[in-house]
């Protein structure tokens, strides 16, 4: 026993007895309790379903008592809508005919518009070939700066072969200045021995003078002093000669140190002069290169947009009216383009006879 319950399960006598075929009291209950409770659950599931319908019944009766009560209002309200929209009705017709005129009037506008939009295309159009007219002009420029840019290039060379002669100018400029000084100083020793042999000489100019003098006094007395003197005065005249020989000398000497002195002078006053430029002058332009073998020149005054082309005497012509006219306001400035098909030699004889024949830098020379 267990828990003061007696075990029902526990029967010594049926244990130690036959085996019994019939079911024990307690499996029978616990079977009809089974069936009870399952037949409570399928009451209660139908209960259940019975309630729900129930609630969806009395909903759908009270929504239907709604719907009732709102058809009953509406059938009331019915001809004050009617009314209503008479009225809108007859508002709509007033708008309709208020919307024709505009209408009309948004047609002239549009009638109008689009005549405008004709001439604004018609500007448009001639914008557009203006704006292509532009772009070639844009072109053009571009190809003129390029060009412009090329010559800038050889222009900055012949800048630098320029200032390479100009530092060898220098050079010789140095060396010019001291050979003046040099020649200066011998100038101003023999211009000092010259004025010290020319007093000399004249002191004894004067001398042989007065011997003279006395010689010509003392003819009057005597023959053999005569004699004596003519002797003597052939001797002072040979003297004579032979001083204003050495002085003849001495000054074609000054007058040959002079005159070196002089192509000196002028040669380092040149170098002294300020660089060539062409502010404030009359710039004439020329070009020249080669094409297929063919020499081109051409050329381009101040007053002009564009270079002509034209034969070496042509250009030589044409730069000499411009050297009658302009004299020395005349620049010339001379163009070689990159791609010219000329050697270096070339260029720069080309360049140096332009130059020495008509730019006024050189014409001082002449």
């Amino acid at each position: 026993m267990n828990g003061n319950f007696p075990d029902y399960h526990n029967f010594p006598e049926r244990d130690k007895g036959e085996e019994s075929f019939w079911p024990s009291f307690t499996d029978i209950m616990m079977v009809i309790t089974m069936v009870f409770l399952l037949v409570t659950v399928v009451v209660i599931s139908n209960n259940w379903k019975l309630v729900t319908d129930l609630q969806a019944s009395m909903e759908a009766q009270r929504l239907a008592a709604e719907q009732a009560l709102d058809k009953e209002a509406k059938n009331h309200t019915l001809e004050d809508r009617m009314h209503l929209l008479e009225n809108r009705l007859k508002s709509a017709q007033e708008v309709v005919a208020e919307k024709r005129a505009e209408n009309q009037d948004l047609q002239a506008e549009i009638e109008r518009i689009l005549a405008k939009s004709k001439e604004i295309e018609q500007k448009l159009v001639a914008s557009l070939k203006l704006a292509e007219s532009h772009q070639r002009q844009v072109v053009q420029r571009d190809e003129q700066i390029q060009r412009l840019k090329t010559d800038r290039d050889k222009q900055l060379a012949t800048l630098e072969n320029r200032a390479e002669a100009l530092a060898e100018l220098q050079r010789v400029q140095q060396s010019s200045q001291a050979q003046v000084l040099r020649l200066q100083a011998a100038l101003n020793a023999k211009q000092t021995e010259l004025a010290d042999s020319k007093q000399v000489n004249e002191e004894r100019l004067v001398a042989l003078q007065k011997k003279l003098e006395n010689s010509e006094l003392a003819l009057t007395h005597s023959r053999e002093s005569q004699q004596l003197s003519e002797t003597q005065l052939n001797i002072m005249r040979e003297e004579l000669a032979k001083v204003q020989a050495q002085r003849a000398d001495s000054l074609s000497k000054l007058e040959s140190l002079q005159g070196e002195f002089d192509v000196l002078d002028s040669k380092y006053q040149k170098l002294l002069r300020p660089a060539r430029s062409s502010r404030g002058k009359h710039v004439v332009s020329v070009w020249f290169s080669k094409q297929t073998g063919r020499e081109v020149y051409r050329i381009r005054d101040a007053t002009e947009d564009a270079f002509k082309t034209v034969t070496r005497q042509g250009m030589a012509s044409a730069l000499a009216r411009l050297k009658d006219k302009h004299g020395k306001d005349l620049y010339v400035k001379v163009i070689i383009p990159e791609n010219s098909g000329l050697s270096y030699s070339e260029a720069w004889r080309f360049t140096t006879e332009m130059q020495r024949a008509y730019d006024y830098y050189y014409q001082d020379d002449e």
